[in-house]
């Protein structure tokens, strides 16, 4: 990288050239915007459609384009793609702006710009060591001497922001100078004003700026090799020179031979309104492939394609306008850190951990088409395969944010569009082994199998869950032989907290299945609610109860949805059900504790049914001999004495049926003494009836 300092200039290639203009992520910082200014032999701009930012990103020649924010490594990015070659004969400089807002230039951290080849290898940098109460400033200008360009770092302040600076170049609005940080008007006046040449200043190759490092340099395309991944990675494939070619219509295009076979990426331009395609040719120049197909205004885009090792790669264009069709190695791919934005179609790399891409996609419904592909290369990729091996994650239309998972880097992202959009990677944190054991969170991503350690031995511990499930999921224990049993499933709902090492087990080993991420956290006992009266809820839960035996009522407050199941679990792991509630009809049950008083009570319920659990006297149970009869789940004292008693069952739906249970002192189920509808030995005491329906008991005739 060549760094200069203010007022000097260096030479710059005629061709395709990207700028970054960077500026620290640091909390309360101003915002920045950057922009460019296609400036005439005048001095001045010919319109507001000179004038290239975030709103207007697209020269109406094609030859500057505004490419998006990024961000990562600390730093945020704003991109410009220049085509120098393509620069209109009347345009004799090309202006690199940046503005800020909620503050001055002065405050923004590690502000500098850097110019990078389409390779990724550094040309220019220029670092702002000086900005004090402006509120933009002209960082640097490319322009044209002896038949070539070069690039001069400028870092002239305006205290009146974008308006004067753009009103120092002749864009203005009734006379007045507009302030375009934002991307400004589709068009606005030209005032002739002259602004005299800048001086060229004698080449000089100053050190760089102090506490300057490569390592705090741009988050993406800063250094050859560190754009896209080490240099010499193998997923990156043979590096090459760009290849370039230019028409106008129809056009045939043999690609040459110093092309290595493998992936490589295809940019295509398209100026103006109108229709243009790309198909990959065979031997025989039939039609292949289709590459690209698109009708829009100054279409513009990049996708992964691939030269055959059997056969010349050729290009077939049929086009309305002129158009540039380049061909580059895969390290010119736009690296993906954080966040970037973007317009059409672009390419990224991911070399992070696996994880989630979010794309925002603002676009008009049944209008604008999006679409998520990725790819990984390998060394056993054939490269005479007709098709790459892209995979579709998600597609559509219209105004939307989808969330598809990226696997372990590095990958290549593939977004397709014909509107703006912004892609966000958010790294999936796995937690397993040593450091979960000691934190108790165990997280990762997709189906696996896990040893959770319990902190406490001997005591039961709570475990609290989020799951992000791909279709019906389940979650299973497995006993020492790998055989599954339930611990988790739909019905529990995608978050909540439920018993684990219910005999105190000193690990157990779970298995997750039809999951995207997943967290299970161990919950201490003394963080799990006590349960000491009315309480309410939504969702699968756990709570204390120290006390007495006692009956529980529980009920859903929700109208047509079902309600909990709730269980008790014992010290020693031994566990039963208190009740079921069906709707918002009570459902009352025993709540069955130890001799020391106390016991676990769980809560199954899906996230949005919400709930109510309230503890009742042990003798609030209604009694009565041979002419008991109820509703739903239910818990009598049977007065009468021990006799053979018809149990009546009067629910519509078949597939709920009825049993009668007798409970001990403690209210713990013991026995059950009638398992449908019919004649029953029913003894006498406290009896658990467990039906959604109608019930009665009545003396046999």
């Amino acid at each position: 990288m060549t760094y200069i300092a203010k007022g000097t200039n260096t030479p710059v290639p005629t061709g395709p050239v990207r700028v970054a203009v960077v500026w620290g992520r640091t909390p309360g910082a101003p915002s920045v915007s950057a922009s460019a200014l296609l400036v005439t032999p005048a001095g001045t701009v010919r319109g507001g459609g000179d004038l290239v930012a975030l709103a207007n990103p697209r020269h109406m020649s094609g030859a500057v384009r505004h490419a998006g924010r990024a961000e990562g490594a600390g730093q945020f990015a704003e991109w410009l793609e220049l085509d120098l070659h393509t620069v209109e004969p009347g345009v004799d400089r090309v202006l690199v702006a940046a503005s800020c807002a909620g503050g001055v230039m002065g405050a923004v951290p590690g502000l500098h710009v850097q110019a990078l080849a389409p390779d990724a290898t550094p040309l220019a940098g220029y670092a702002v060591t000086d900005a004090g109460d402006e509120t933009a400033l002209l960082l640097g200008e490319f322009y044209r001497r002896a038949g070539g360009w070069r690039f001069r770092a400028v870092g002239q302040g305006y205290a009146n922001g974008f308006a004067g600076l753009a009103g120092d170049f002749g864009l203005v609005r009734d006379g007045t100078p507009e302030c375009l940080a934002s991307g400004g008007p589709a068009s606005a006046s030209v005032a002739p004003v002259q602004v005299p040449p800048s001086p060229v200043a004698p080449e000089a190759a100053p050190p760089r700026p102090a506490g300057y490092t490569e390592q705090v340099s741009v988050p993406v395309d800063t250094r050859p090799g560190d754009a896209a991944g080490p240099v010499g990675a193998p997923y990156l494939g043979a590096e090459f020179p760009v290849f370039e070619e230019r028409g106008n219509g129809d056009g045939m295009i043999d690609v040459p031979s110093y092309i290595p076979p493998g992936p490589l990426i295809l940019e295509l331009h398209h100026r103006g309104d109108g229709y243009i395609n790309v198909q990959a040719l065979a031997d025989d120049d039939r039609e292949s492939e289709s590459i690209v197909t698109a009708d829009m205004a100054d279409f513009r885009c990049r996708t992964i394609t691939r030269c055959r090792s059997d056969r010349p790669l050729r290009f077939d264009v049929t086009a309305d306008n002129e158009w540039l069709l380049r061909v580059l190695p895969l390290s010119a791919a736009r690296p993906l850190h954080e966040r970037a934005e973007g317009f059409g179609h672009d390419v990224f790399l991911y070399t992070g951990t696996r994880g989630d891409l979010v794309l925002d996609h603002p676009g008009e419904a049944r209008k604008d088409f999006y679409a998520v592909y990725t790819f990984q290369p390998g060394p056993t990729d054939d490269p005479n395969v007709r098709f790459l091996p892209k995979a579709l994650h998600t597609n559509g239309f219209g105004n939307v944010s989808e969330t598809v998972p990226l696997p372990d880097g590095p990958v290549f992202a593939e977004i397709e569009s014909y509107g703006s959009w912004q892609v966000t990677a958010r790294p999936t944190v796995v937690v397993t082994g040593a450091e979960a054991e000691r934190s108790g969170v165990y997280q990762d991503r997709g189906d696996a199998t896990v040893t959770v350690v319990n902190p406490a031995p001997g005591q039961p511990s709570v475990l609290e869950y989020t799951v992000a499930p791909t279709d019906d999921f389940t979650v299973m224990w497995l006993d020492e032989y790998d055989d599954p049993y339930p611990l988790l499933q739909d019905s529990d709902g995608t978050s909540g907290r439920t018993v684990l090492f219910p005999r105190g087990e000193r690990e157990t080993r779970i298995r997750l299945e039809g999951v995207e991420d997943w967290t299970l956290r161990l919950v201490p006992l003394d963080e799990v609610p006590e349960l000491a009266g009315p309480v309410e809820g939504d969702g699968s839960a756990v709570f204390r109860y120290t006390g007495e035996p006692a009956l529980l009522a529980a009920r859903c407050l929700a109208e047509g949805l079902s309600g909990p199941r709730v269980r008790c679990v014992q010290p020693d792991g031994r566990s039963a059900l208190v009740t079921v509630a069906h709707g918002q009809r009570p459902a009352v049950g025993p709540l069955w504790v130890s001799r020391a008083g106390h016991c676990l009570v769980t809560v199954s319920s899906a996230e949005g049914t919400p709930w109510r659990l309230e503890p009742l006297p042990a003798d609030s149970a209604p009694a009565g001999g041979a002419d008991l009869a109820g509703w739903g789940h239910a818990v009598v004292r049977h007065t009468g004495p021990g006799a053979e008693l018809l149990v009546g069952h009067g629910h519509d739906d078949r597939t709920d049926t009825i049993e009668v249970w007798r409970l001990d002192e403690r209210l713990r189920p013991v026995r059950r003494v009638a398992d449908g509808p019919g004649l029953a030995p029913v003894p006498a005491g406290t009896l658990h009836i467990r039906t959604h329906g109608r019930w009665d008991l009545g003396a046999a005739e």
